[in-house]
């Protein structure tokens, strides 16, 4: 797969934002645009989050025989901009304090920021694709007006039958005009994942996934996921709402690619418990991740038959 990591990060260190074309689609369309940050020089930072913290130090620290580093960010520790960071766009410098520890206390008014590396480091022509995977992306205890909005967004065909959904997408592709185009590159936002018929879907799996020789890697790595996150379902009572599995790869040398799961500020282990403490039904705790990930490798074995 030919994943390249960045170089350890010093005390203090002047970043820049990452500048390749695309960068500021994807800051924009993939994630919150002020709490998402692409550096040039390898680094991925978002801000940290205390349950998503967590999460990463019981991956790392206490199931590392259950789920295998590669099947997740490589997360780096913690970093704290040392002025605003709105206004940051293609190319800017930013100073960063850096420390190797992961957490999500602010420092000097500064929030936390999480520093993992960034999976298309080194690739001339990133291509990008995030999979929101199961069948809920809200809290146990949130309000029945937003359990019913969610609710009704993911529980649209194809996503409940599949227990996935695109988020967001980005890639090197022709002048189809079903897409969303930018330079050379095309892109789809979240309505369409929403809102987009099995055909359709079907159709953007087909010209994101250009590069047959990458799928049999995806599919491992996605049937490995789903046998962990199983595992950690059945004896610890994880469950994972509104995380994503992240594809990439580089369409000017497709040896170069990846696959990973992120996003854990909604992961949880031990849900009987908060089930309990919030008074919801555990049955309808239920996430569907497990699923959601052997249906995505399946759909992508069908285009290997095609």
């Amino acid at each position: 797969m030919n994943t390249q990591h960045p170089e350890p990060i010093n005390d203090c260190a002047v970043l820049h934002m990452d500048s390749r074309n695309g960068s500021d689609i994807k800051r924009s369309r993939f994630g919150h645009e002020n709490q998402n940050f692409s550096f040039r020089e390898g680094y991925f930072a978002k801000k940290a989050d205390p349950q998503e913290v967590f999460m990463y130090d019981f991956f790392t620290n206490k199931c590392s025989d259950i789920i295998k580093p590669e099947l997740l960010p490589k997360c780096l520790g913690t970093g704290y901009f040392t002025e605003g960071n709105t206004v940051l766009r293609a190319g800017d410098p930013i100073e960063v304090k850096f420390s190797p520890k992961m957490t999500s206390e602010p420092l000097d008014g500064q929030p936390a920021m999480i520093f993992q590396a960034d999976m298309t480091h080194g690739y001339e022509k990133p291509c990008l694709v995030d999979f929101k995977i199961g069948l809920r992306s809200w809290r146990c205890g949130s309000s029945q007006k937003k359990a019913t909005r969610r609710h009704e967004k993911l529980y649209r065909e194809p996503t409940q039958t599949l227990c996935y959904h695109v988020r967001a997408a980005i890639w090197h592709g022709t002048n189809d005009e079903r897409y969303w185009k930018h330079d050379d590159l095309c892109y789809v936002e979240r309505n369409f994942g929403f809102f987009c018929t099995k055909d359709e879907l079907d159709n953007f799996m087909k010209e994101f996934f250009k590069y047959p020789q990458q799928i049999p890697t995806f599919r491992r790595k996605l049937e490995d996921l789903a046998t962990a996150f199983q595992k950690l379902h059945d004896n610890m009572g994880l469950r994972i709402y509104s995380g994503s599995v992240v594809v990439v790869y580089d369409a000017a040398h497709p040896e170069k690619y990846d696959l990973r799961f992120l996003d854990f500020a909604k992961g949880f282990i031990h849900i009987e418990d908060i089930a309990a403490e919030t008074g919801e039904p555990l049955e309808q705790c239920e996430d569907y991740v497990c699923t959601g990930l052997r249906n995505l490798s399946k759909e992508l074995g069908k285009l290997l038959e095609q």
